[in-house]
């Protein structure tokens, strides 16, 4: 079965800034990380174990305290197996 990919998009400026001081972008990719996690039915650890990582990577990205690098967010979806995609509009 053939991995589908993760898009993540580039805004605007003045549309960069969304609820609670977390960017557009980075709040659209916590939602399909936590969505594609969910659907795998993988807690936070089974996926950081996976990855070879802590939990806690998975939990700071997950609420919005960290700034995940490309190659971060990379393994993150290689772990849930797919693709990451990045689109510059």
């Amino acid at each position: 079965m053939a991995a589908r990919g993760a898009v993540i998009k580039f805004y605007r400026t003045e549309e960069a800034e969304g609820q609670a001081g977390i960017p557009c972008t980075r709040r659209e990719i916590i939602r399909q990380v936590i969505k594609e996690r969910k659907k795998q039915h993988l807690t936070q650890k089974e996926l950081a174990d996976r990855i070879g990582l802590k939990q806690s990577n998975i939990s700071r990205l997950e609420t919005g305290k960290s700034n995940p690098s490309i190659d971060f967010l990379q393994r993150v979806a290689n772990g849930l197996g797919k693709n990451l995609h990045v689109e510059i509009r």
